[in-house]
């Protein structure tokens, strides 16, 4: 098709491709019917990649998450972690401070404060379980 500079060069190239396609049709009535057949598969195929494409921007976006919370976590490790009776934890990272508290057997944070148990002093019979 050529590049048409006014709307009547597109009015008479719209035409003349009509006319084509009804010679086509008329010449093998089957033509028209696999050229329909061809733009539905070319529509699917764009509709496919789409998708793709949009799942693998979410991937992306679901790695870089990841990437952040990792960094987050690992400059959490750095920071101090509260010791002897002291329970009192900052909330920056809650999860990594209940984690901890756990550990070594402190309520969790926000519940009521209960007896602290010093892992190097504890005996069998005041164990918590590990999570």
């Amino acid at each position: 098709m050529k590049k048409a500079k006014t709307q009547e060069e597109l009015d008479r190239i719209a035409r003349a491709d009509f006319k084509q396609l009804k010679q086509i049709d008329r010449a093998n009535p089957d033509a028209l019917a696999a050229i329909r057949r061809i733009q539905k598969r070319q529509a699917l195929l764009r509709l496919t990649i789409t998708r793709r494409e949009s799942k693998v921007w979410s991937l992306e976006e679901e790695r870089i998450r990841l990437k952040n919370r990792i960094t987050v976590l690992e400059s959490a490790l750095k920071s101090p972690i509260p010791t002897t009776d002291d329970t009192e934890v900052s909330y920056d990272y809650p999860d990594l401070n209940d984690a901890a508290l756990r550990l070594i057997g402190s309520p969790r944070v926000g519940e009521a404060k209960g007896h602290y148990i010093d892992p190097t002093r504890a005996n069998s019979n005041n164990l918590t379980s590990v999570i």
